[in-house]
């Protein structure tokens, strides 16, 4: 069953019994839609959604855009996995955690992306 295409975030819910979580979501023909998602096919849900929203922004013209609110992260700290795997737990703003496994050299590539934040972050702070 597909559902109708939706605009907005109403609300949403977690449910400990299920292990899962809900949300709710206004629809274009002004119908709301619940959808419960599996607790452990949430973070594959979001790297889905966030995926084709880049594959969609790709092929639009130069001069278009989608009016997308961005995610805030506020906090993040170092996990390991079941299997031993080092993840970095990310703390969005509202209090949501996305879990990020990474292996070595993506952890050595994010560093080094991150130290360059860091050097245009000082860089533009001095101007």
């Amino acid at each position: 069953m597909k559902a109708p295409l939706v605009d907005t975030v109403i609300a949403s819910d977690h449910i400990p019994s299920t292990r899962s979580v809900s949300i709710t979501f206004g629809a274009v023909d002004r119908t709301e839609v619940e959808l419960a998602f599996s607790a452990k096919c949430v973070p594959l849900a979001i790297m889905a959604l966030t995926l084709e929203l880049s594959r969609l922004i790709e092929k639009l013209p130069d001069e278009e855009t989608i009016d997308a609110q961005g995610v805030r992260v506020v906090g993040s700290e170092l996990a390991m996995t079941d299997d031993g795997s080092i993840a970095l737990m990310l703390t969005l703003f509202g209090g949501a955690h996305l879990p990020l496994e990474l292996d070595t050299a993506h952890l050595l590539s994010l560093r080094n992306q991150i130290d360059e934040a860091v050097r245009l972050s000082d860089a533009a702070t001095r101007h």
